[in-house]
This record gives C-alpha cells, structure tokens and sequence, in this order.
C-alpha cells in the first residue's frame, strides 16, 4: 500500500465510531438510571421528613391560633367586667375603646405569625425536594458523567 491509502492505526472505522458513541450513550443511560433509582430512595426519606415538617408545622400553628383565641377571649372578658364595675358611660366607652385597640393589634400580630408558620412550615419542606432535584439535575446534566 501507498502511503496515501494507507490506514493510520490510531483511526477507527464509521462502525466503531458508531459502536464507540452507542457505547457511551449506554453507560450514559445505565448511569442515568441509576442516578434516579437513588434519587428515588431518598425521595421516599424526604416524602417522610417533609411529613414530619408538615405535621410539626400544623402543631405550631394551631397551638399559636388557640393561644391567640385565648388571649382575645381573655381580654374581652377583662374588658367587660370592668365595663360592668363603671358608673360612668364615658369611662365605659373609654375601657371598650381601649380593648379594642389592643385586640386589633393583638390580632394584627398574631395573623402575622401564623402566616410566618405557614411560610417557614412550607420552605423548609419543600428544600429538602429541591435539593434532591438539583442533585439529580446536576448529576445528570454533566456532559461525559457515565463516561
């Protein structure tokens, strides 16, 4: 053979190029598959400590709308019996002014906190998903990962 037509060593033919790309497009997909049978073992972890987040998120919220119920409930009945121990209207209308001012401010800050459960209950269940999601996307969109 001539030089010209003769074959480098070094260079494979169309079909083990072709072979060598299928090859790596199986590692590739094994690998992939793999990557989101484990991210969906650590789901089933997550679904559980999300539910626990959830749960204990509830707990806060419904102990903190009970206690504010309670502290309104008490200052309306403070509020009356000193209505009632009044001989004077304007003194009366003084003490119902009072409360009811504080019962506003008092539930302006309560709505507030139990919106803060609310959103602090559902950020921290939702990061432990996005943080298996970017996991898996990051592991997955790594050019060359199975290779």
């Amino acid at each position: 053979m001539t030089k010209k037509t003769a074959k480098p060593e070094s260079a494979s033919s169309p079909a083990d190029a072709a072979k060598n790309g299928v090859d790596k497009v199986n590692a590739w997909a094994k690998d992939a598959g793999e990557q989101l049978r484990e991210a969906a073992a650590r789901a089933t972890t997550d679904f559980k400590t999300a539910g626990n987040i959830a749960i204990e998120g509830e707990v806060q919220h419904s102990t903190r709308l009970l206690q504010l119920a309670g502290d309104l409930l008490n200052a309306r009945s403070k509020a009356t019996l000193s209505i009632l121990e009044q001989g004077e209207l304007k003194a009366a209308a003084d003490i119902e002014r009072d409360f009811l001012k504080s019962a506003a401010e008092t539930l302006t800050q309560g709505i507030r906190e139990l919106n803060e459960i609310r959103v602090n209950t559902l950020r921290d269940a939702s990061e432990t998903y996005s943080t298996r999601a970017k996991e898996a996307i990051d592991r997955l969109s790594k050019p060359g990962a199975a290779a």
